[in-house]
């Protein structure tokens, strides 16, 4: 008898994860009245004490606020990379993932995007006294060549598109995002691919180590935009209503200047009407 009620208390469990896995993330967050953060650890954007495990940052900033006139709650429960954030997005292991990513075409094929929050360009960085490939950035296309890129992200994709025929020097998910710049720095590879913030914030820390390659345009422009599974379109649409209204009330201006700290890092959406005559 005992046996028998023990199977049938595991097929409970069993059908209770199924089904909660199951689950769509939009109607979790209903039932529940929380957001589950999937989060990057990448700075300003996203950041972590350490010591208290405190969350800050403008992409916590801006989804608590969006949190907060939805009338939800937010919970940090997982840090994820860049490599295994679409796969934890499908199993279900957050709702959401909360950081702007990269809207980068192949990630289209495996999630949903909000509308951009703010927009990046993506340029190419060289040692300092690295003077190669200035204005000439196709000179990079060859096997001598070594480009610093990391598993999952969006720089390996860029230089297999545009740079097949270079080397890479590949890191795995969860490593500190400057440290693609530490492997230019320090002669591992030629050049890697930054946003401006990161850039400017690893020269504050390494003064005179790696310079912007000056290029007519840079290397990529991506929209950045928070990331749900496919099939979300109710949680899609309502976090866009929330993220136009924030645009236009000024809220995600406001939250993005305090984190600015370099002129120009992030591209801000232009205002959805005619100005005024």
């Amino acid at each position: 008898m005992m046996k028998n009620f023990s199977v049938f208390l595991l097929c409970l469990i069993i059908n209770f994860s199924v089904s909660a896995a199951d689950e769509p993330a939009f109607e979790r967050i209903m039932r529940t009245n929380t957001i589950r953060c999937g989060y990057i650890i990448y700075p300003p954007q996203l950041i972590k004490d350490v010591a208290t495990d405190e969350i800050s940052g403008f992409a916590h900033d801006i989804i608590e606020y969006i949190a907060g006139e939805l009338n939800l709650k937010v919970e940090w429960v997982e840090e994820t990379g860049t490599a295994s954030m679409i796969e934890s997005l499908k199993n279900g292991r957050f709702d959401l993932l909360c950081n702007p990513v990269w809207t980068s075409t192949p990630r289209a094929r495996e999630a949903y995007f909000t509308t951009p929050v703010f927009f990046t360009a993506v340029h190419a960085y060289a040692r300092v006294e690295d003077t190669r490939f200035d204005q000439n950035i196709e000179k990079l296309n060859n096997s001598e060549y070594k480009i610093a890129v990391m598993d999952g992200s969006s720089s390996p994709v860029i230089a297999a598109t545009d740079f097949p025929k270079a080397q890479t020097v590949s890191l795995m998910e969860l490593t500190d995002f400057t440290h693609l710049l530490l492997e230019v720095s320090t002669g591992k590879a030629d050049v890697t691919f930054s946003e401006k913030a990161q850039a400017e914030d690893f020269l504050k820390m390494n003064p005179n180590s790696i310079r912007r390659i000056p290029l007519k345009r840079p290397v990529r422009l991506f929209g950045n935009a928070y990331m749900m599974a496919r099939g979300e379109n109710d949680l899609q649409n309502m976090l866009n209503t929330a993220l136009f209204n924030a645009q236009n009330n000024g809220a995600i201006d406001r939250i993005l200047d305090e984190y600015e700290h370099y002129p120009n890092s992030y591209y801000r959406l232009s205002v959805p009407y005619a100005p005024e005559k």
